[in-house]
C-alpha cells in the first residue's frame, strides 16, 4: 500500500504498523472485526478473531509481538493487502518471534504461531 513503510524493529511498531495498514485501508477496529466476522466462523475457523482482539492486535502500546500468525494474517486480509505486501508483513512477523520477548502478555494464542 502507498505511504506505509514496510520495515519495523520492535513489537510496538510492527502492531503500530498494523495500524496504519488498517487506516490506510480506511477501517476502523470495529469495522476490521465486522469484515472478520462476516468472512469466518466464529468458534470453528481459528481465522476468527474475537472484538477485543482486533483491537488488542492494534494496539502499539503492547510491549510484545503478536503470537499468532493466522489472527496477524487474517486482519492483512481484511484490509485487503496485497499479496506482495502482505508477504512483507508476515516476513517481519516472523522475525520479530525470532527476537527474545520482553512480556507474555499480549493475549495471543500459542500454538498458531506459524500463521
Amino acid at each position: 500500500m502507498a505511504g506505509i513503510e514496510l520495515s519495523t524493529v520492535t513489537a510496538a511498531s510492527f502492531r503500530a504498523l498494523l495500524r496504519n495498514i488498517m487506516l490506510a485501508a480506511g477501517l476502523t477496529c470495529g469495522k476490521v472485526n465486522a469484515v472478520i466476522e462476516h468472512r469466518y466462523r466464529p468458534g470453528t475457523d481459528p481465522r476468527a478473531i474475537g472484538r477485543s482482539q482486533v483491537y488488542s492486535l492494534l494496539d502499539s502500546r503492547r510491549t510484545s509481538a503478536p503470537q499468532s500468525g493466522v489472527q496477524v494474517r487474517t486482519i492483512l486480509h481484511a484490509c485487503k493487502l496485497p499479496p506482495d505486501a502482505t508477504k512483507a508483513v508476515m516476513a517481519l512477523w516472523h522475525d520479530l518471534q525470532r527476537q527474545p520477548r520482553l512480556s507474555d502478555h499480549d493475549g495471543g494464542q500459542d500454538g498458531d504461531r506459524d500463521g
